[in-house]
């Protein structure tokens, strides 16, 4: 169900009910709404300012399926209804000269590690997407941190972290009959002196 849709189910069921001034109230305020308010009005504009801010954040363009699975993003209906291509095309087209994958300037391992840390231990996410999508503006993704570390994915970086993972909708297997102090000992496997 929409929220458009619930919205209109909501009046129905209120006006069944006994129309004391409370509900009449509730009824107006909720007649107020328009369909399609709910939805995120998109423009060229728009279009381009939200791939850009992206950008920034993720360090790279999105790809075509980045395009349909974040949020902050628009999705191949609206580049399609907007600029009558496909995103791929869209993005080929309007961002030619900038490579899809551009190279971020990485912070320090220390720093890199430091910064996930905190940002993990503020949001406290539930998946590597969850972190992707809710860490601050200028953070790198959790990928580009396990790149500059140098370990191989999401389990080894938490590891790596030493933070504690009970927040998550479903802990890595390497994680589950290993508790977080054993970082060390990753980093020293991916790092040797």
């Amino acid at each position: 169900m929409t929220k458009e849709e619930a919205v209109r189910a909501a009046v129905k069921k209120l006006k069944q009910m006994e129309q004391t001034e409370e509900i009449r109230e509730i009824i107006r305020g909720l007649e107020k709404f328009e369909p399609g308010q709910y939805r995120r009005k998109w423009t060229q504009e728009a279009v381009y300012e939200a791939v850009r801010v992206w950008s920034l954040a993720h360090g790279h363009l999105p790809s075509a399926k980045e395009m349909e699975i974040y949020r902050e993003l628009p999705g191949s209906s609206v580049i399609r209804r907007e600029f009558g291509i496909s995103s791929g095309e869209f993005l080929r087209r309007f961002f030619a000269g900038r490579e899809k994958k551009q190279q971020v300037v990485m912070e320090p391992e220390a720093d890199c590690l430091q910064q996930f840390i905190m940002e993990f231990n503020r949001i406290r996410p539930e998946s590597g997407r969850d972190y992707d999508m809710r860490r601050a503006p200028g953070i790198l993704s959790w990928m580009q941190t396990a790149r500059a570390l140098r370990v191989s994915g999401w389990a080894d970086l938490l590891l790596l972290a030493g933070v504690d993972v009970s927040c998550l909708k479903q802990v890595p297997k390497e994680l589950r009959s290993i508790r977080n102090n054993g970082g060390y000992e990753v980093y020293r496997k991916h790092n040797p002196e």
